[in-house]
């Protein structure tokens, strides 16, 4: 499903949306009346607590010998939800757009191929830059 809604909920919405335009055009044009379309009910969003974001900051840390070969995936959860990622640019993050010094991250290509930066707090920095030695 698409947002909660039934595929026939989700049609007779994009008719209606439709009818009101030709109706701007015409007055011979019947719009379905508003209540036959049922409102949308979205997934309420998870927002996570500080204490979740500092377990995700600290678990790559549980396994002091082992080095992973690319970011862990705790750490890479850690940072979507540090510096509000999506997760397509989460994983198309490369050391070159990490800019430790600044505390920025640079977005390469995002959704309208364009590029973006992203202030990093001081946290974030600290694990970033463990990590990178």
């Amino acid at each position: 499903m698409l947002m909660g809604r039934q595929p026939r909920t989700i049609r007779l919405a994009d008719v209606r949306g439709f009818a009101q335009h030709l109706a701007h055009f015409g007055a011979l044009t019947e719009v379905p009346p508003s209540e036959a379309v049922p409102p949308a009910r979205r997934t309420r969003p998870y927002i996570y607590s500080q204490i979740e974001i500092r377990r995700f900051w600290r678990r790559p840390y549980r396994y002091a010998g082992q080095r992973p070969s690319a970011l862990d995936i705790s750490l890479l959860f850690g940072l979507i939800a540090a510096a509000g990622l999506h997760h397509s640019e989460a994983l198309s993050l490369l050391r070159a757009n990490v800019g430790l010094g600044q505390s920025v991250l640079t977005i390469r290509k995002t959704k309208l191929c364009k590029s973006r930066l992203v202030p990093l707090h001081a946290t974030p920095i600290a694990v970033l830059s463990d990590y990178a030695a």
